[in-house]
């Protein structure tokens, strides 16, 4: 368990959380659930994340993350179908006119 502050006065200000805790897998290295809270230490959301999968060589990802509020009010489930790993950018990627892009 990983727990996680804002560590300056205007991450703090500009942050929507006063913590987050991670639950991470210790023979993987995978946050398996993260817990957010308030600036109040209030817990407002959960997200838990499943279907791992091996990337390459001891790097895991999860397939399928969900997201609910603890009011239970909202959920959010995000499914991976497919991902690439090192992905080939061309030179003509790095444009400055593409890296200004928002």
């Amino acid at each position: 368990m990983v727990e996680s502050t804002p560590s300056t006065k205007k991450e703090r200000k500009e942050s929507g959380y006063g913590k987050r805790i991670f639950w991470i897998r210790k023979d993987i290295l995978v946050s398996m659930k993260t817990e957010f809270y308030n600036k109040r230490g209030t817990l407002l959301k959960v997200a838990t994340a499943s279907e791992l999968v091996e990337l390459s060589d001891g790097i895991y990802r999860a397939n399928r993350s969900e997201t609910e509020t603890v009011r239970g009010k909202t959920k959010t489930v995000m499914i991976i179908k497919e991902r690439k790993l090192k992905p080939e950018f061309g030179e003509s990627f790095f444009t400055q006119q593409n890296l200004s892009r928002n």
